[in-house]
């Protein structure tokens, strides 16, 4: 019987999975293939004009910033990155228990021999599976992007022999020829790995709180609405937060705060490991700041702690006549 389960829970979910895995896929490759257009001096010019308005949106500098590193991270700060993720979540977890209630469903499954522990882990499994797979999905666009791909980048600067000293200096009136290299060359695709690892976990803590909704709710439509009203309210609280000082304290009353993948893609950028560190130290070891496993870390507790508290809701509570 757990076998039919599973390929129920597995078949409910893969039309819309390959869905958004597709257009997750091809928007990653496209935004990397995006940034081969604008190379470090043009995109310097345009951010030193605007970086004093918009440099609060940012945790991370303007030079690095300039980096490939960086501008190929941005693609996990792209709404519609989030907006993938907040489907899957939102479709998956509120399906979990209000959706098989709101279509009738849940008294002839429970009347089957499984256990209502079996039936909400399924769902809870698949659902965390297909998070985990379309934050790798995103990664392998990137990976494809950065590997087909090439940059234009300046070249050597031009030098003038110096008669009878045998010897050369720069010329300053010659130009620098451009180059175009293989995107690899200039960024790695380890690096941009901390971020999808971050998306996975904030795909996780939406999970986690979309369910814990739906284990209490018997309408799936009503759940969908609160916890897309949650989401929204989580990401407008960030984004008020980061744009006025007077309100940055709502930045720790939302689960998107430690979503920072432009800083962990940094982070690695500079030293390999430091995009996984779960303590941030100084050479002396002094202690500097929470790293990004930490951060990831927090993420999965209030996911975690939301199937906790859903699953507990779900066992305990009066399931409605089907109507």
């Amino acid at each position: 019987m757990n076998r039919v389960l599973w390929r129920k829970c597995i078949t409910e979910a893969q039309w819309l999975w390959l869905a958004l895995a597709v257009l997750l896929f091809s928007f990653c490759w496209i935004r990397v293939w995006i940034v081969t257009f604008f190379d470090t001096s043009r995109f310097q010019a345009i951010l030193e004009q605007v970086w004093e308005d918009y440099q609060q949106f940012f945790t991370i500098s303007l030079a690095e910033m300039l980096t490939y590193a960086a501008r190929v991270g941005m693609t996990y700060v792209e709404p519609l990155v989030l907006v993938v993720i907040a489907i899957w979540a939102v479709a998956r977890g509120s399906a979990t228990v209000s959706g098989e209630i709101s279509r009738g469903t849940m008294e002839m499954l429970l009347a089957q021999p499984i256990s209502r522990r079996q039936a909400f882990m399924a769902q809870v499994t698949v659902t965390t599976i297909g998070v985990a797979l379309l934050a790798l999905v995103s990664w392998l666009g990137v990976w494809i992007g950065i590997e087909v791909n090439t940059v234009e980048i300046k070249g050597a600067a031009p030098t003038i022999r110096l008669p009878f000293l045998g010897f050369e200096v720069p010329n300053p009136l010659g130009e620098r020829p451009s180059l175009r290299v293989p995107m690899s060359t200039q960024v790695a695709a380890s690096d941009i790995a901390p971020a999808a690892f971050n998306l996975f976990a904030l795909g996780f803590c939406m999970t986690g709180v979309v369910t814990l909704v739906s284990a209490w709710d018997r309408y799936r439509w009503r759940t969908v609405g609160i916890s897309t009203g949650i989401l929204v309210v989580q990401f407008m609280m960030k984004g008020f937060g980061a744009a006025d000082e007077s309100l940055a304290w709502l930045k720790r009353f939302t689960f998107f705060t430690p979503y920072e993948p432009l800083k962990w893609v940094s982070y690695e950028a500079q030293e390999s490991g430091r995009g996984w560190a779960f303590v941030l130290a100084d050479a002396d070891g002094q202690f500097l700041s929470w790293g990004p496993l930490a951060h990831n870390t927090l993420l999965f507790c209030i996911g975690l702690i939301g199937l906790i508290a859903a699953g507990v809701i779900f066992n305990r509570r009066d399931l409605p006549a089907p109507l």
